[in-house]
């Protein structure tokens, strides 16, 4: 029988990297999904020049099954912006 997983209506995902030297596509306001893509690509950059040193992801709700609504969201996540 296939798995089936009921969907979420909030998941916050944050990464937490580690890079060598100075990269302002990652360093930038990351609040357009464009400058968002330029800094996915330049993490990708940093994996091929061998300058990434570490990458952790962080997931909320972190356990499945749990769930993240709109006021949890704005109490815990109150910086966020939706892309």
């Amino acid at each position: 029988q296939p798995l089936t997983l009921s969907p979420t209506g909030n998941l916050v995902v944050m990464l937490t990297v580690a890079f060598q030297g100075e990269v302002p596509d990652i360093e930038a306001d990351l609040a357009s999904m464009n400058a968002m893509t330029v800094a996915l690509k330049a993490l990708i950059n940093l994996h091929y020049q061998e300058k990434l040193r570490g990458i952790q992801i962080h997931f909320s709700p972190a356990r499945l099954g749990d769930e993240l609504d709109n006021e949890q969201l704005l109490l815990n996540f109150s910086e966020l912006i939706p892309l």
